[in-house]
């Protein structure tokens, strides 16, 4: 499980966009084995991923103020019951964003 004090915050070279309080990611494609693929094989530049229910709320806390336990007090306050097991969930999701590079940390 993570540090609930780690601060993670947005990576600015990744875009996203948010429309009626729902985001979605860009995640780019730079590496050469994927231009290849663009090349040949027709794949995208950029894949739009929909974050969707409590990954909204997520996204919208990492503000590069709030720690990982403040997240999780705010996802408490609206999810109530529903977000349990909170923070064993929360730091898979965390950790999935910084492996897809989404957020770093402070």
């Amino acid at each position: 499980m993570r540090d609930l004090n780690e601060i993670p915050i947005k990576n600015v070279e990744y875009e996203y966009d948010e429309k009626k309080g729902k985001y979605i990611l860009f995640m780019p494609h730079k590496s050469l084995n994927h231009r290849i693929a663009q090349k040949f094989f027709k794949k995208p530049k950029v894949t739009k991923v929909k974050v969707e229910g409590m990954g909204n709320d997520v996204w919208k806390a990492i503000d590069g103020k709030n720690t990982i336990e403040d997240i999780g007090k705010i996802l408490k306050d609206i999810y109530k019951d529903d977000a349990e097991p909170l923070y064993e969930r929360l730091s898979i999701y965390i950790n999935n964003l910084e492996k897809n590079k989404f957020i770093i940390f402070k």
